[in-house]
């Protein structure tokens, strides 16, 4: 009974942790994507296919996964050998034991919210240069000098 308890709340952490992380990664990438509306237009004025740029942040999203996963991998060893360092003074070894499907998974859920979330903004900001066959029709609202924020401010006041 205490292992299936002791398994319960193992799953309950880590579902809680997986679901903090994803929401960070996706949030984290839509802002840096939406961030750079300015460079995605001077991408497509300099002669960059649409294609061309959602597979740009689509590989850009997946290095920072592949990063972020290496450096996990890395904070993990470096844990696990200073834990088994200190087991093995107790003459009590810890074997590294990787469940490696459920890091799998996890990653590859990572790495799909990032290109998910990476591709969302982009895609809009595409489709509105598609439609008016204008480059600068899609363009986002980058600022406090966009005509929209400064009307929406002064009606504001």
């Amino acid at each position: 009974m205490a292992t299936g308890t002791t398994r319960l709340g193992l799953f309950l952490v880590l579902g809680i942790a997986l679901l903090y992380t994803g929401l960070s990664l996706a949030n984290t990438l839509t802002m840096s994507t939406s961030g750079r509306a300015a460079e995605f237009t001077a991408l497509r004025l300099a002669g960059a296919m649409r294609g061309q740029i959602l597979r740009l942040t689509a590989l850009e999203s997946l290095t920072v996964v592949a990063a972020g996963a290496l450096l996990g991998l890395l904070v993990t060893f470096v844990t696990w050998a200073g834990t088994g360092a200190a087991l093995g003074l107790l003459s009590a070894p810890a074997p590294l034991v990787l469940p490696w499907p459920a890091l799998g998974a996890a990653t590859a859920g990572c790495a799909l919210l990032a290109v998910v979330s990476s591709r969302s903004r982009r895609q809009r900001h595409c489709a509105a240069e598609n439609e008016s066959g204008d480059h600068r029709a899609g363009r986002m609202i980058e600022g406090p000098d966009d005509p929209k924020i400064i009307g929406a401010l002064i009606a504001w006041t």
